[in-house]
């Protein structure tokens, strides 16, 4: 935790939330240097909550945000997570006065502002709660409170008063809400208490009639429901508090059989015909009579419904529902015990599922849905009397249909969409995906709508993926309106979380070399990552990489690992994955070079090993945001597995493994050159006895001449081995790779990427060339020295071109005489502090680099080790200045 200076950060608490729930886990301390542990269980996705407590500082949540509706989700996956690191800021305030009848003791009332979680269920439930004594001259402040929007209650202890909220007194749905701004006091929210009054009376049935029970319901003026009770067979009823001023009462039978009407006091059939009641402060009254009538009702027959049952609604005239029913296997209907009055029917909701019925609900008489509710005709209602001969004639309505792909680009089953009626006329309708991703929403009235994702996201795995909206955007009021018209069908196409408000821009997917920067040295803290432990790492901000960038390439570096394990680099909010980026074993050193998409401005490094290890990444550039448009630009993945050989028990020496890659669903057709995780994993074949022992893949685009270079070199001693590669992709959408070892080795291939094909014509873009060995010392018989460096021309050299921004190599230490590493740099510039290749004595070891290119056309290679080494540089490929 960091917070403003002075703070005592061991008065502070943290609290982890489901992101399906706002309530919380028990909140653990905060140390007084900052660090807090919390520890949960069988937990997906979390909220993290800082409680400010007494420290005057606002609660705030993950992403340093004041509501858990804007909080940055945590994808847990049940690991553990460090990195989760949160700023807290000075909280806001609410001031006021309150005041209330003579000989109230005002120290014992409490005031309390309630801040709401809206969830994506668009429920909301009371989440911020804070509160404060009120002094002996009536005068209060709430503190600590983050921006938000608050309802104000001031509750009343002993004192014989009623619960008041600012703005409407005892209602609080009608609660007037106070907006606070952050850092700010906002004051004049003062609050008269309401001392209540009491009613009661007697429930009285017609003469003849058996008495029943019953129950008696108040309502305020805007027609919030108050307070509620029951009544027995002698009908009399009574509440000891109620509040003042203009109240409506409803009444009836609570039996279900009854042939009363619910009705409103004192002889109306609904809301809007109902007298108030005005009860003054104190006032108790005891002798109100409610007099109980015999039901109305309505009947009629509904057709065109095909043989579907179709629900029928009665609607007052505020629109809220009196009755309703459904039609039986011939189509009648019967909405019974309703009070006299004139009401509005609607016909609608087929099934079960009614969003996925073709008919179009309307108001009686033959009114469309879309026409509003004053479109319908009164339908009057008398005490004890049917009113029939209300039909309906059923017809189809439109429909819309569109497909929803998720974040790889692939279809999204059981996901929730729905229709908004743009002028409110038409209730929302639903449906849900089937298994190719599609929906249809049919039974649509003419008018204007958009559509809305994910409104129902039955797992907590959807709820990170948010809304999208018609015309493929994020934004609810950048949405492409749908048109209905005549029953026509309207087709709203693709949307996709992939690519949702992004149109391809030439600014995007460019590379920006940095200066070579460690971003993350966990020595440094003397805390390395424990095993299946996620780490949250913050890259926008740091080596001057922007916010908006889609993907780092840096080098990964595991040190002191105690067991062996994998290490796998993915954008910040992805779950785990079946990828891997560096594996190792028991205390080795082992880089590897990654291009990892950025979200939210960073990335997760997770250690899926059987013991803690230390990590170390050292930035070397990034890539633009946007979605790419221009060849050569860089579209980033969120790392799958694309194909793995060791199922069938590896690829055999000297035969070369092919990958389908373009035109899968996660990987679009106009991929020019693939960026994998290419690891050679040890197997062994029982068919043929043999094991991996050493060698090298080479990979290419298949069905062109493999090269003589390499991309991985492993040993059998060395465990599995694996190296980033930027591989061409042929015209039919595949790559190759090649075994060099006289053994079965498992081939695995991780994806993180692509470039757009086509030739590179504008700088930051990727440009391939036939792999090209540039330098290999051994055939020299020159090794280099300890602390010495060569030279490498790259640009204007091996179809390189002159003015080329940065090379693409696969750098290769081998035969080294002690320990150490490679630095890679361009030639002319200052000698970065950060590595390449890590390696031991007599190891071979490679690792894939992106080099900016010096003023002169050539990079330097440092050898670090105290002993000689040779070198071998192969280049794949450039980026364009």
């Amino acid at each position: 935790m960091t917070a403003p200076p002075g703070t005592k950060l061991d008065q502070l608490q943290v609290q982890i939330h489901d992101i399906q729930s706002y309530q919380g886990h028990t909140p653990v301390p905060v140390g007084a240097d900052g660090r807090y542990r919390a520890p949960y269980s069988w937990l997906e996705y979390a909220n993290v909550k800082v409680l400010g407590g007494e420290t005057g500082l606002a609660d705030t949540w993950y992403g340093n945000v004041p509501r858990q509706e804007n909080s940055t989700n945590i994808p847990v996956n049940r690991r553990t997570v460090t990195g989760v690191d949160i700023a807290m800021s000075p909280g806001s305030a609410i001031t006021g006065v309150i005041s209330a009848p003579a000989g109230t003791d005002l120290t014992g009332l409490t005031v309390v502002a309630v801040g709401e979680f809206i969830s994506p269920h668009r429920t909301t439930v009371p989440a911020i709660i804070r509160s404060a004594g009120v002094a002996p001259d009536g005068s209060y402040r709430i503190a600590g409170l983050g921006a938000n929007t608050y309802t104000v209650q001031v509750q009343p202890g002993a004192n014989p008063l009623l619960e008041t909220w600012y703005g409407s007194g005892s209602d609080e749905q009608a609660a007037k809400p106070v907006n606070v701004a952050a850092g700010t006091d906002t004051s004049g929210i003062s609050i008269n208490v309401l001392q209540p009054a009491s009613l009661g009376g007697t429930a009285v049935f017609p003469s003849g009639s058996a008495p029943e029970s019953g129950f008696v319901t108040l309502f305020s003026e805007n027609g919030n429901r108050v307070a509620s009770t029951t009544f027995g067979t002698d009908g009399a009823f009574h509440f000891p508090q109620v509040p003042p001023g203009p109240l409506k009462l409803c009444f009836g039978s609570s039996t279900p059989e009854s042939g009363f009407a619910f009705m409103w006091y004192p002889t109306a059939g609904q809301f809007g015909s109902a007298e108030p009641l005005n009860l003054a402060p104190g006032e108790m009254r005891t002798d109100l009579q409610l007099i109980m009538k015999p039901g109305g009702s309505i009947t009629g027959t509904v057709s065109g419904a095909d043989g579907a049952t179709v629900g029928v609604r009665l609607l007052d005239s505020l629109g809220r529902i009196v009755s309703s029913a459904r039609t039986d296997a011939a189509g009648k209907y019967v909405l019974g015990r309703i009070g006299p009055g004139a009401f509005k029917v609607r016909f609608g909701d087929v099934g079960f599922r009614s969003t996925s019925s073709p008919l179009m609900p309307q108001f009686f008489p033959g009114r469309a849905e879309g026409a509003g509710y004053s479109a319908g005709a009164d339908v009057t209602v008398s005490a004890g009397q049917a009113t029939s001969g209300i039909d309906a004639v059923m017809t189809r309505g439109g429909a819309v249909s569109g497909l929803i792909l998720g974040t790889d680009g692939a279809p999204l089953t059981s996901h929730s969409v729905n229709t908004l009626s743009l002028n409110g006329s038409v209730e929302e309708r639903t449906a849900w995906t089937d298994t190719s991703g599609r929906f249809s929403i049919s039974g649509l009235s003419d008018g204007d709508y958009i559509l809305e994702t994910n409104f129902d996201p039955y797992s907590n795995s959807l709820f990170p993926l948010g809304h999208l909206y018609s015309g493929n955007v994020r934004e609810r009021e950048k949405a492409q309106t749908l048109s209905i018209r005549n029953g026509q069908a309207v087709d709203a196409g693709t949307l996709s979380y992939a690519t949702a408000g992004r149109t391809p821009s030439p600014e995007a997917g460019k590379f920006v070399p940095v200066s070579p920067t460690r971003i993350l040295d966990t020595r440094t803290s003397l805390l390395p990552v424990a095993a299946n432990t996620k780490r949250i790492v913050q890259v926008a901000g740091k080596a001057g990489i922007p916010a908006d960038a889609s993907a780092v390439a840096l080098n990964l570096t595991v040190t002191e690992p105690s067991s062996y394990g994998h290490i796998y680099a993915v954008p910040f909010g992805a779950g785990i994955p079946d990828t891997s980026n560096v594996n190792y074993d028991e205390q080795e050193t082992v880089p590897n070079y990654v291009i990892v998409p950025v979200k939210d401005g960073r990335i997760v490094l997770g250690n899926e090993g059987q013991g803690p290890a230390h990590l170390l990444a050292d930035v070397a550039g990034y890539f633009t945001g946007g979605l790419p448009a221009d060849a050569g630009g860089y579209h980033p993945l969120t790392p799958f597995r694309a194909a793995d050989s060791r199922g069938t028990g590896g690829t055999p020496g000297g035969q070369q493994f092919d990958v389908q890659l373009a035109g899968l669903s996660k990987m679009p057709t106009d991929a020019g050159a693939v960026v994998v995780n290419l690891t050679a994993a040890r197997v062994w074949s029982w068919d043929t006895g043999s094991q991996t022992s050493y060698g090298h893949l080479t990979a290419f685009a298949t069905g062109t001449a493999r090269p003589a270079t390499s991309n991985v070199n492993y040993d059998w001693a060395t465990g599995d081995t694996p190296n980033l590669a930027v591989v061409p992709v042929s015209a039919d959408g595949r790559i190759s790779i090649a075994n060099t070892s006289p053994g079965s080795v498992g081939i695995i291939v991780d994806v993180m990427g692509y470039f757009r094909k086509g030739q590179a014509t504008t700088a930051g873009t990727y440009q391939s060339v036939a792999p090209k060995r540039l330098v290999d010392t051994r055939q020299s018989s020159a090794p280099v020295g300890a602390g010495k460096d060569i030279s490498v021309a790259v640009a204007d050299a091996h179809t390189v071109p002159a003015g080329a921004k940065a090379a693409m190599v696969n750098l290769t230490a081998t035969e080294p005489k002690s320990y150490g590493h490679l630095i890679a740099y361009p030639a002319g510039k200052e000698l970065p502090t950060t590595s390449n290749v890590n390696y031991s004595q007599g190891q071979t070891v490679a690792n894939f680099a992106v080099v900016p290119i010096g003023a002169d056309g050539k990079i330097t290679v440092r050898n670090s080790s105290s002993g000689g080494t040779h070198v071998i540089v192969d280049v794949v490929g450039y980026i364009l200045g």
